[in-house]
């Protein structure tokens, strides 16, 4: 699975709150969700991502400035990511681990180094894509 993403230039992009656009495609299907709070999306992902990889089967993760929630499931030695109504297969936690880094990285260079520095979501991010 491969995570996708725009920020929303219409205003100026501040690394607290780094509005825009997010998308995910398996092989087979994707959805995209706007106006969302990419920061945000980025730390729930890692929470599932780390929650899966220490054995749980399942976990509902919440995403701070969404009402909708993460659903990771090991199915048959695949995970799940549900949102939504939409279920997408990640079929290499690992591989999508190293995409979600990428993309936190990615994003960072839309900012300046100081900007993100004294930002705590930032901090957190960081640490996981660097990890």
């Amino acid at each position: 699975m491969n995570i996708r993403w725009t920020l929303d230039t219409e205003e100026k992009l501040d690394p607290a709150d780094p509005l825009g656009s997010i998308t995910f495609e398996d092989d087979d299907n994707s959805f995209t969700e706007s106006n969302v709070y990419l920061d945000d999306w980025f730390e729930s992902l890692i929470q599932g991502i780390e929650a899966i990889s220490s054995g749980k089967n399942r976990v509902v993760i919440e995403i701070n400035s969404e009402p909708n929630k993460f659903t990771f499931e090991n199915k048959n030695g695949f995970c799940q990511l549900t949102f939504k109504n939409k279920t997408l297969l990640i079929s290499n936690i690992d591989d999508f681990s190293a995409d979600l880094k990428s993309q936190i990285l990615s994003v960072t260079k839309h900012y300046s180094s100081d900007d993100i520095t004294k930002m705590d979501n930032w901090t957190k991010l960081l640490k996981f894509a660097y990890s």
